[in-house]
């Protein structure tokens, strides 16, 4: 395929690259939040950095000045280091002195361990009294499992507790603060035991605080400051994003919006030329292809126009014809210019005109019917064979007596379909209307009626109304089915006021089905209408 010199490259892919662009921007953005985040939160809120573990070779040894004891215990918060007989040697805040641990106090404090957690609540019975709940879980690869429950009452004895539990049934004053880290303090207390390198037995106690006001203050107003320099950065990049793609569309969008302009104020042969962006191109191209369509469109409404003007010059001439006629022939008799033996045939002639007349009237009439939107049909379930036959039937009679032949063929078996008796006889009225006034005598009508066997088609019943007489003219023949095409302009005479197909058309689309000038059947018959109506069952 011949590359369109017109198109240098796609503007699509050079949004990427720029979005891309942008989007690295911004996360680098992100990521200033996240380490300037960090880098306020170890200057101002002194957060625990956590893991006792990388402080344990500094324990062992007994160095435990070496500690800061902001990273293991906050900015509040204070350790202490036990001897086995659980005397403070060693405390990280020299005010909090004369403090001592028994070894049922201890037992009562939680174990650091990194991944249990004790919980406490309370609440009140029914009776008033308030109770404890003391629930432990683990976490292990993002799992949580509890590992006991126990509930207390207001005296700190055991009411109940769950398996594996501590089988202690009252806890003093302390032990139960400890117990439920209910110190007062604001700190969580923990412990973790350990073997010094001189061989003996060591616990640590520590006193954990994760916050204050006023450093969590300072944090928030970094954090703000961060916060607005990153949305000032974040301004001026979508603004020089945008303009980039101002610059870059502008000159399409203006080219496109001239054309538009112009082809509002009438200029229908306005055409854009441009070159740049395939996506523009294309755009610009299916603008060029909307306005030859517009022109198409209204070069076939102004055609249908013409068609509307004539059928109206055509309705006036057969209105005039029997109207004249009528007056003619009445002034005649009323002057006493007809003999008395001739008025019975002036008399036949002006009711004849009449009926012509009426006829004419009646047809407009069904059509502007038909179109408006209110207009109900009323369905029924009808047998469609049984319905067809007796339709060719009574006019059978009528098909004969005009030196026409009718062969049959209309399956013997049952078909419901929802029908209106009524328009659907009106329909197949006009078709067979049709073929008698623009045929020679001698014609044959067929009508044909099977289920279709068309895998799209199958819940339709398919009627072929045809004839071997004049056949349709092919310059008209997509056209058949539209309103004002006359007889002159589809067959040899110029009888009919062109709307008789049209309403078949509409009227069988109002039952769901379709009508369609079948080229199938040209082989043995001139002319042959398809129709489907869609049937309910058989």
């Amino acid at each position: 395929m011949k590359k369109d010199k017109r198109k240098r490259g796609s503007f699509f892919s050079l949004l990427i690259k720029n979005y891309i662009a942008f989007t690295v921007i911004n996360v680098i953005l992100v990521i200033s939040v996240f380490a300037l985040g960090t880098l306020a939160l170890d200057a101002h809120l002194k957060l625990p950095k956590g893991d006792i573990n990388s402080q344990i070779k500094i324990l062992e040894k007994g160095q435990y000045e070496r500690i800061k004891p902001y990273t293991l215990v906050g900015a509040k918060g204070y350790f202490e280091i036990l001897n086995s007989d659980n005397k403070i040697i060693y405390t990280s805040d020299r005010s909090r002195t004369g403090k001592e641990y028994t070894e049922r106090e201890l037992d009562c404090i939680q174990d650091y361990s990194g991944n249990i957690y004790r919980y406490s609540s309370q609440y009140k019975d029914r009776n008033g009294k308030r109770l404890t709940i003391i629930h432990e879980e683990s976490y292990e690869d993002n799992k949580k499992e509890s590992r006991y429950f126990q509930v207390f009452d207001h005296n700190r004895n055991l009411i109940m507790s769950s398996a594996g539990a501590p089988k202690k049934k009252h806890y003093t004053v302390r032990e139960f603060a400890y117990l439920t880290n209910s110190l007062g303090d604001g700190l969580d207390i923990s412990k973790y035991r350990f073997m010094g390198d001189d061989g003996r037995k060591y616990t640590i106690v520590m006193n954990t605080s994760f916050s204050d006001e006023r450093s969590m203050n300072a944090y928030s107003h970094g954090l703000i400051v961060i916060d607005i320099g990153i949305i000032v950065c974040y301004i001026i990049s979508v603004l020089g994003f945008v303009l980039w793609l101002s610059r870059k569309i502008r000159k399409p969008l203006d080219t496109l919006s001239s054309a538009m302009l112009a082809f509002a104020e009438g200029d229908r042969n306005q055409a854009v030329e441009y070159s740049g962006s395939a996506e523009f191109v294309q755009i610009c191209d299916s603008f060029n292809n909307m306005s030859e369509q517009l022109r198409e469109s209204e070069k076939a409404k102004m055609e249908i126009e013409k068609q509307k003007q004539k059928m109206l010059a055509d309705i006036s001439h057969d209105l005039k014809t029997p109207i004249t006629t009528i007056q003619g022939y009445a002034k005649a008799l009323a002057d006493g210019m007809i003999a008395a033996e001739e008025q019975k045939k002036y008399l036949n002639k002006i009711y004849n005109k009449a009926i012509d007349l009426t006829d004419l009237i009646n047809t407009f009439y069904e059509y502007s019917k038909l179109e408006h939107p209110d207009y109900a049909f009323t369905f029924e379930s009808t047998e469609i064979y049984e319905f067809l036959r007796e339709y060719l039937a009574n006019r059978y009679e009528e098909i004969s007596d005009k030196g026409f032949e009718l062969e049959l063929d209309i399956p013997e078996e049952s078909a419901i379909c929802n029908v209106d008796k009524v328009q659907l006889k009106r329909a197949f009225d006009n078709i067979v209307n049709n073929s008698l006034k623009h045929n020679m005598q001698g014609t044959k009508i067929f009508v044909n009626v099977a289920v279709c066997n068309e895998q799209n088609e199958q819940n339709f019943i398919k009627i072929i109304i045809a004839d071997n007489g004049t056949g349709i003219p092919k310059e008209i023949a997509k056209t058949i089915f539209e309103p004002f095409v006359v007889g002159d302009d589809s067959r040899n005479s110029r009888q009919g006021s062109g709307l008789g197909l049209s309403i078949s058309k509409k009227i069988i689309e109002r039952h769901g089905g379709s009508i369609a000038l079948e080229t199938t059947e040209a082989n043995r018959y001139n002319t042959a209408f398809r129709i489907l109506i869609p049937f309910i069952r058989q």
